[in-house]
């Protein structure tokens, strides 16, 4: 992991998936330095109840909000791991440049 790398989050609806009900299933789509990934929420909502700019359900009513708390808790989770995995490699980087400057005995 470069040590400048860019994370971006971005939640969608995949309106090809929707059920005879009319719900979409909400994705999200991971993007670090332009490799992506997409994967389920496991939430379905309409897409009149979709907002494109916040990203969030707007209809009122507790499956709303349960859904909005599952969009930010997911934004923090992915967020929180590239933070941990980038500082973790990061470490490792000095871990072993520490080791192999002993081991030619450069200092």
């Amino acid at each position: 992991m470069k040590s400048n790398q860019k994370l971006s989050i971005l939640f969608w609806l995949f309106k090809a998936k929707a059920t005879k009900d009319g719900k979409a299933p909400i994705y999200v789509r991971i993007t670090i330095d332009g490799l992506d990934d997409e994967i389920s929420l496991g939430k379905k909502v309409h897409p009149d109840d979709w907002c494109n700019q916040t990203k969030k359900v707007t209809a009122s009513g507790m499956e709303a909000k349960l859904i909005n708390i599952a969009i930010d808790q997911a934004r923090t989770s992915l967020t929180s791991q590239f933070m941990v995995l980038h500082r973790s490699l990061n470490a490792s980087r000095l871990r072993c440049l520490k080791t192999s400057t002993k081991a030619t005995g450069r200092r």
